[in-house]
């Protein structure tokens, strides 16, 4: 739709789909619905590759919960994020996940350092 909008094509195109693909409000609408899917399809992607593990799990989440958090709309980010929080609360061992993602060496700490000089094993208690 975003290449018939700006070529020459738009003779080619029923009216009632002119009107739709002249309209601002449509292709803000489209991102928007780009920004929510994005985290859940590299999520889905992460979940489905050969060597997944607990941590890349963890991290997905951690990736969908980013991404709903910076939602233009700060209604739908919040209903969002507080659906998730709610099944992972009900669904996911927090520890399990926490653990496995401390020592997963693709990680290397990172989601567990501020400073990456200052880390040792004592954050994960």
């Amino acid at each position: 739709m975003y290449g018939v909008k700006y070529s020459a094509n738009l003779g080619l195109v029923p009216f009632n789909l002119k009107v739709i693909l002249d309209d601002d409000e449509f292709w803000l609408g489209a991102k928007e619905i780009a920004a929510v899917l994005r985290p859940l399809v590299s999520a889905q992607a992460k979940a489905e590759s050969d060597n997944c593990t607990i941590a890349d799990i963890g991290s997905a989440i951690r990736d969908i919960y980013c991404g709903f958090s910076l939602l233009k709309d700060r209604n739908v980010s919040w209903t969002l994020v507080s659906q998730l929080e709610k099944r992972w609360k009900s669904f996911y061992p927090t520890d399990v996940f926490a653990v496995a993602m401390f020592l997963d060496p693709k990680l290397k700490l990172d989601m567990f350092r501020r400073d990456p000089n200052k880390v040792h094993s004592g954050v994960i208690y």
